[in-house]
C-alpha cells in the first residue's frame, strides 16, 4: 500500500483496502441512522442487528430463528 505499511497477496485485496481505509469510499449508507459502510455485507449485518430488518435464519433441527 502506498499510504501505509500494509501488504497484500492480491491486487484486488489492496484495492479494497485503499478504498475502504484511506479513501473512505462507502458502498452503502443506512437510510435510518445515516451510518456508512464500506462493504454491502457489513450494511446487511447492521440492518439485521440494529434495525431488525432482513432475513432471519431458521435452525433445521429445532426451528429457532436467528439474525446471524
Amino acid at each position: 500500500c502506498t499510504y501505509c505499511p500494509g501488504t497484500f497477496s492480491r491486487s484486488s485485496l489492496l484495492k479494497v483496502h485503499v478504498e475502504a481505509v484511506h479513501l473512505k469510499k462507502t458502498a452503502k449508507t443506512c437510510e435510518l441512522c445515516d451510518r456508512s459502510f464500506t462493504h454491502k455485507s457489513s450494511y446487511t449485518i447492521h440492518m439485521r442487528a440494529a434495525h431488525n430488518i432482513g432475513d432471519w435464519y431458521e435452525c433445521k433441527l429445532c426451528d429457532l430463528k436467528f439474525r446471524h
